[in-house]
């Protein structure tokens, strides 16, 4: 009995060690999902529970792995599709390996978030240390010689600050609502606003639009607070980043005067020319490879065919956009699932919003709500085989999956 608590307790403190993993290195991260990964299978063997891979959704999940497998395996040219092919399977153990850890200890996510709390008010003092002292952080890392007036904190050369505080923020703020009983509204506004603030002076665009797009959504349709509130709520809200405006000047002008001249002189159609020559770099690989594309996380490789071409500089690791990316590297057959996920979350979503009077379905609207904002197929998007973003946003399917299997309880 003793070997068993030991090893349940083990198996918590390496989910709970993820936040501080994705700081440290992302070795050790993926060594943590790939751990719980394999306590994922061990316990669907464990409990002969295979009806968790009879679910329909998991069967096309599996069905989209096998089909990125195969065609990395047909084009065999880069090693590097084969490995993210293969192993992209591990994200459905995952999820299933944290239910099960949830199944345990239903305060499981509650307290990876108040150690996830306590970091982000680590982040916070030390990001604002840092733009007040011309780019230097706590440990004396200038983060201004790697990209002018951008703040990295404790990333120190990565400048991911931004997208890690996004990604994090809402997980926490759909738990605490789908999840926790208490009444939260406090400290939600406030880590809503501390996240609104780090993103903004991390000059992180996309991370800020969508925070600051879940922010106006969550106050206004799903906050259980009276209209009076929510009005006091969205006007200190809009104060406070006014003032941030005016105080940073600098990152104003990356984050609104830039990307507006960006925009503009890219015909308003894409976020800026750089993205515009990722995009035709993507759909021309498409137009050459339209069925299967050129296999997973081949881009890179794949868009020195065209971009001489195409008289452009259009190569990057990823054409910085979800559907150009799977037009790019898996053609029509891969888009095909990409549609049908859209088509899934956007059809639930409506489903909730019929019902939305209704606890349940007002939770499952705001946990389909966040992942399109994760997966926002209009924004600049991640590499879709990130391992980094991965092993943050794939916790959010673990919510789906307890709501699917009604095992929530409130803590």
């Amino acid at each position: 009995m003793k070997d068993k608590i030991n090893f349940n307790n083990l198996n918590q403190l390496i989910f709970y060690s993820i936040p501080l993993a994705l700081i440290l290195s992302n070795f050790l991260a993926n060594a943590a999902v790939i751990y719980l990964s394999i306590y994922g299978i061990y316990q669907i063997f464990l409990n002969r529970n295979f009806e968790v891979l009879k679910n329909n959704l998991v069967k096309i999940f599996i069905l989209f792995c096998v089909f990125i497998s195969i065609n990395a395996l047909i084009l065999d040219v880069f090693l590097l599709s084969i490995k993210s092919s293969f192993s992209f399977i591990r994200y459905l153990f995952f999820i299933i390996g944290v239910y099960y850890l949830y199944k345990k200890n239903y305060n499981l996510f509650l307290n990876f978030f108040i150690i996830y709390l306590f970091i982000l008010i680590f982040l916070f003092i030390d990001a604002n240390y840092q733009i007040i002292n011309e780019g230097i952080n706590v440990f004396g890392f200038n983060s201004y010689y790697i990209q002018s007036e951008r703040i990295s904190s404790i990333f120190f050369e990565e400048l991911i600050l931004g997208s890690y505080v996004q990604k994090f923020t809402i997980l926490t703020v759909c738990y605490l609502y789908c999840f926790y009983k208490k009444n939260l509204n406090y400290l939600t506004f406030a880590s809503l606003i501390i996240s609104i603030e780090i993103c903004f002076i991390s000059g992180e665009r996309t991370a800020l639009f969508s925070i600051i797009l879940f922010f106006f959504t969550f106050i206004i349709f799903f906050m259980d607070i009276s209209k009076f509130k929510k009005f006091i709520f969205l006007t200190s809200s809009i104060i406070i980043f006014l003032i941030l405006i005016v105080q940073n000047p600098n990152v104003k002008n990356r984050i609104f005067t830039n990307t507006l001249e960006n925009i503009s002189s890219s015909n308003y159609i894409y976020f800026s020319p750089g993205h515009k020559n990722h995009l035709d770099v993507a759909l021309n690989l498409f137009k050459n490879k339209p069925i299967s594309g050129y296999g997973s996380n081949t881009f890179r490789i794949a868009c020195h065919e065209v971009q001489n071409k195409l008289k452009i500089t259009g190569c990057s690791t990823h054409p910085h956009n979800l559907v150009a990316q799977f037009l790019a590297e898996k053609g029509i057959i891969g888009l095909i699932f990409l549609l049908f996920f859209y088509l899934y979350i956007i059809s639930n979503l409506f489903k909730s919003l019929i019902n939305f009077d209704q606890s349940i379905h007002k939770k499952k609207a705001l946990i389909l709500f966040s992942i399109l904002i994760l997966f926002n197929p209009l924004f600049p998007s991640p590499n879709f085989y990130n391992s980094w973003v991965n092993n943050i946003i794939f916790i959010i399917f673990t919510y789906c999956f307890i709501i699917g299997y009604n095992k929530i309880k409130n803590v």
